[in-house]
């Protein structure tokens, strides 16, 4: 009976190891399918986080790209309006200086405008105005500025100096006669515009200085 003894006892022993060997595995296996499970849900949230990102990049991009236009109109003022006034300037309406402020000046020169344009002229820039201003112009203009420098004096030198007055460079008012102070601001002008500084007004200066064609009459409706 004892070798049956010693062989129940063998037995019983070799299925605690096994089962020991089976825990042990069973453990691996375990941590090994956590390390898979957390890995996999790493990668899920960075690509998903990577998604969120384009869109977001994406949609910033087209909000930046599509340019919204407010309904101007009388005593409106900011940028919105200052860039209204330089559009019309370009397409030869308005007149007078860019302030960012819509006045009388501004609503006639849009009442204009809209009149031209087949729009119905309520001097009020809405959508079909916009539309109507941004698209590229065609009017040609008459750019006849002379060649301006020291002993120069007239309408284009008073005009000149405005402008440079306006933009900081001229310290003195406006007077109509090119003299040494306009000469120095126009050399400082130059300089800030990478022109040849020589302190002559010619058609490139006159075009840095937006000043290119002469303003026509004013007229009101």
């Amino acid at each position: 009976m004892k070798p049956i003894a010693d062989s129940c006892v063998a037995l019983t022993s070799d299925v605690i190891v096994a089962l020991k060997i089976w825990k042990k595995l069973s453990s691996i296996a375990a941590v090994g399918l956590f390390s898979l499970g957390a890995s996999l849900t790493m990668t899920l949230k960075t690509a998903t986080a990577e998604i969120n990102i384009t869109q977001q990049y994406t949609a910033t991009k087209q909000h930046r790209s599509d340019r919204r236009y407010p309904t101007l109109r009388r005593n409106n003022q900011g940028q919105e309006v200052e860039y209204l006034q330089y559009r019309l300037w370009e397409w030869g309406y308005f007149k007078q200086k860019v302030t960012g402020f819509f006045g009388h000046h501004t609503e006639n020169a849009v009442k204009r405008f809209q009149h031209d344009k087949d729009i119905f002229p309520t001097g009020i820039v809405d959508a079909q105005t916009w539309d109507a201003i941004e698209k590229p112009s065609t009017t040609p203009k008459l750019c006849n500025r002379p060649t301006l420098q020291p002993g120069s004096d007239g309408k284009d030198v008073l005009d000149l100096q405005q402008r440079l007055y306006d933009l900081g460079y001229l310290k003195v008012r406006p007077s109509g006669y090119f003299g040494e102070a306009s000469k120095l601001a126009v050399i400082r002008f130059q300089k800030q515009q990478d022109l040849p500084a020589n302190g002559i007004v010619n058609a490139q200066t006159w075009e840095a200085l937006k000043l290119s064609c002469k303003p026509e009459v004013l007229y009101f409706l």
